[in-house]
């Protein structure tokens, strides 16, 4: 099911391209853009959650990004468990920006959110 739709807080916007709906779970695909500093590469992981459930399981599926002033990613999350009703809120609360060093992943830098896309179904 495709959604394109684009949320902004504070200068930073993330697109819900697609939700993807199965038995086991849904697949929110994702995209956000973020200028490179340096040479840095940092990653983005999302933090949300789907109705304020604490116990969504979500993780990146995967993803990929790349370019030269502008870093730009796709991301595919597995949530989990499935909404069950028709209209929910899949919120993002928090982007962490990770980065490979030396063999440990360490978080450069943080923007809080929340994004927040209102989902209803046909």
């Amino acid at each position: 099911m495709g959604d394109g739709r684009a949320e902004k807080v504070d200068g930073r916007a993330l697109t819900l391209l697609a939700l993807g709906r199965s038995v086991e779970a849904d697949i929110g695909t994702f995209r956000i853009a973020r200028r490179r500093s340096g040479r840095t590469f940092a990653s983005p992981m999302l933090r949300l959650t789907v109705d304020g459930a604490k116990e969504t399981r979500t993780w990146m599926m995967g993803g990929g990004g790349g370019g030269e002033d502008e870093l730009i990613w796709r991301m595919a999350w597995e949530l989990a468990p499935t909404p069950r009703d028709r209209t929910f809120v899949i919120e993002v609360s928090q982007i962490d920006w990770t980065r490979h060093d030396r063999g440990e992943q360490r978080i450069e830098t943080v923007e809080s959110g929340p994004w927040r896309f209102q989902i209803t179904l046909p």
